[in-house]
């Protein structure tokens, strides 16, 4: 059975030199497909990963106050 509980991860925002908390759902082997938050505009948010997206998220402490399970990079389906 697919488990379909949400986690919560972090995508960067290029132009603030930040990341923006959001939910994804965990595929296996450090996956997640991006969910949009319900006030996300792509017309005016720059996400690295749109929502829809498969990433691969890493824990990452370094330059961050906190760890965060942060997206790294696109991966296909």
């Amino acid at each position: 059975m697919e488990n379909t509980a949400s986690v919560e991860i972090h995508v960067r925002v290029p132009d603030e030199d930040g990341a923006i908390s959001t939910q994804a759902i965990p595929i296996g082997n450090g996956h997640y497909k991006i969910l949009a938050r319900p006030d996300y505009n792509a017309a005016v948010e720059d996400w690295e990963f749109a929502p829809g997206s498969i990433v691969r998220c890493e824990w990452v402490k370094k330059g961050w106050p906190e760890p965060l399970l942060l997206a790294m990079e696109k991966v296909d389906p």
